[in-house]
């Protein structure tokens, strides 16, 4: 159904895309890439603190510690999750582009437009860049690290309302 309604796209749609895109853009540099990189830092930690009491309730000084620390550590680079990002949009609007726009006068077949969509999954799950693809991989692993040292660090009330929060999503799935 996807493939079918993403064949179905004119061009002012996937026009309207890039421009959702480049606003998005705009607003995500504000948030990650300008400000010095203690400025940065701060927005990351809020991030990382809200993203933490969504599941453990109100963190404790400890347990901003833990983030604070391991967000100073970590090898977060903007540049690079920008230009990757950028990527991606691209690739999407580009694909798009060409399961929709004839090609010798034929529109595109679903199992061509199918492979096509699946070609772009495929480079955004496994990026076609090595260099993003070993940061990525590498900010995963710390990303794990810093949820088993925040998941450590928390009292078990915390651990019960996460226990609970995680069940919430599994009856939602």
């Amino acid at each position: 159904a996807y493939v079918a309604m993403a064949m179905q796209l004119r061009p002012e749609q996937i026009a309207n895309i890039e421009a959702r895109f480049r606003k998005t853009n705009t607003e995500w540099r504000e948030d990650w890439v300008e400000g010095g990189a203690e400025e940065r830092l701060k927005r990351r930690l809020k991030t990382a603190r809200e993203r933490g009491e969504d599941f453990y309730g109100s963190l404790k000084e400890p347990q901003e510690t833990v983030l604070r620390n391991a967000l100073a550590r970590s090898d977060f680079d903007p540049d690079l999750n920008y230009r990757e990002r950028v990527r991606r949009q691209q690739d999407l609007v580009q694909t798009l582009r060409r399961i929709t726009t004839p090609t010798a006068g034929a529109q595109p077949s679903m199992a061509q437009a199918t492979q096509a969509l699946r070609g772009y999954i495929e480079r955004t799950l496994q990026s076609p860049d090595p260099a993003y693809r070993a940061w990525s991989e590498k900010a995963i692993a710390d990303g794990c690290r810093t949820v088993s040292e925040l998941h450590n660090s928390t009292t078990p009330e915390q651990r019960a309302r996460a226990t609970r929060r995680l069940a919430a999503y599994e009856r939602d799935v």
